[in-house]
């Protein structure tokens, strides 16, 4: 596992460590991916910057991967969302722009007919 969690009193942080080479034997990501490689070139610090896709990222993307948040008003923008851990289904709601489990999602809709 190339995740390292760490817990505080007042921080909860999950990063990638570990060794690189490691990562790419194990098939955990796609190293030949634009995204995955910008993702992995990161300096830790205590500011976190995310990564932010180009246009030619998000181009080369699977479509089911990415998510895309439509605020109500334009001058909010888009969002794109990736999912970097496709074993993990998830599902944008599209009235809250909220993520939730794939399965939380459907039992709460078939059960109460809104998002959880």
């Amino acid at each position: 596992n190339p995740w390292a969690s760490e817990e505080g009193p007042d921080v909860q942080r999950l990063a990638l460590g570990g060794d690189v080479e490691r990562v790419e034997n194990d098939g955990v990501f796609d190293l030949d991916d634009p995204f995955t490689k910008a993702m992995l070139d990161f300096e830790p610090s205590a500011d976190f910057t995310p990564t932010v896709a180009t246009p030619e990222m998000l181009l080369a993307m699977d479509r089911s991967d990415v998510f895309i948040i439509e605020w109500p008003h334009a001058a909010l923008g888009r969002e794109y969302y990736r999912n970097m851990l496709p074993d993990v289904p998830v599902v944008l709601c599209n009235s809250c722009n909220h993520f939730f489990h794939e399965e939380d999602w459907e039992f709460a809709v078939m059960q109460k007919g809104v998002c959880p």
